[in-house]
């Protein structure tokens, strides 16, 4: 990558290295409070090994490799990092009904993943569902951190807070907050992107390149040749 090493402070700088060499450029979106609102709403990723009361009522074995490159193809969100620009448009009604009609099972399918629905942005009011919050945890004054409560909201108040935190609202404590406004986020367009090598693994101009990499590094722990565990560290 054509990244000198002064500028690299974290693996971070890496990533944002490649999306450079490919020609990544960050999508338009022309509403700046929409997007201060979208922004409010991360809380990055969370796993979770949860066991009801003294039994285990049901089981699913899950693959934990590579979890947040696996999350970013389920979810294609290679299609907005690439887009020309990005639209919202409004999907209240829409995504309510979405959200009443999900089970636990329709998660382990692949096309609930898919479903343009999941890049949603929801406005809701809290009434004790669990939720995550930053917030000082403690009384000595540390830094805000996040963690998952039980929240409420004050009358005329709204949270918000992305489709994939609602819908583990309802999972945990078997009900979703009230969405008062829903906004889904749809990809314009793709932009020019170039190819590029990294570690050896070669990523086309159309590859989705955290798929591409995610799998060579698959495959430099399974063929466990000279040099593989620097390589597959730095796929990483």
């Amino acid at each position: 990558l054509p990244e000198h090493p002064s500028r690299v402070f974290s693996s971070a700088s890496l990533g944002k290295a490649a999306f450079r060499a490919r020609g990544v450029r960050p999508p338009n979106i022309e509403d700046g409070k929409l997007l201060g609102r979208v922004m409010a709403s991360f809380y990055a990723g969370k796993v979770e090994c949860r066991v009801v009361g003294r039994g285990v009522v049901d089981v699913a074995v899950l693959d934990f490799t590579s979890q947040y490159p696996s999350l970013f193809c389920l979810l294609r969100a290679e299609r907005f990092l690439t887009a020309q620009s990005i639209e919202p448009h409004d999907s209240t009604e829409e995504v309510r009904a979405f959200i009443d009609s999900l089970t636990a099972d329709d998660l382990l399918k692949r096309e609930t993943w898919e479903n343009p629905l999941l890049w949603t942005l929801c406005e809701v009011e809290a009434d004790g569902e669990i939720l995550p919050v930053r917030s000082p945890y403690s009384m000595k004054g540390d830094a805000p951190t996040i963690g998952w409560n039980h929240v409420k909201t004050e009358a005329g108040v709204t949270l918000p807070y992305l489709l994939p935190d609602v819908i583990a609202a309802k999972l945990l404590g078997g009900n979703a907050p009230k969405i008062v406004r829903a906004v889904s986020f749809v990809p314009i367009g793709k932009q020019h992107l170039e190819p590029i090598s990294i570690l050896g693994t070669e990523v086309g101009a159309e590859d989705n390149l955290i798929l591409r990499l995610s799998e060579a590094r698959i495959h430099e722990k399974s063929e466990k040749r000279a040099g593989w565990e620097a390589r597959a560290l730095g796929l990483k």
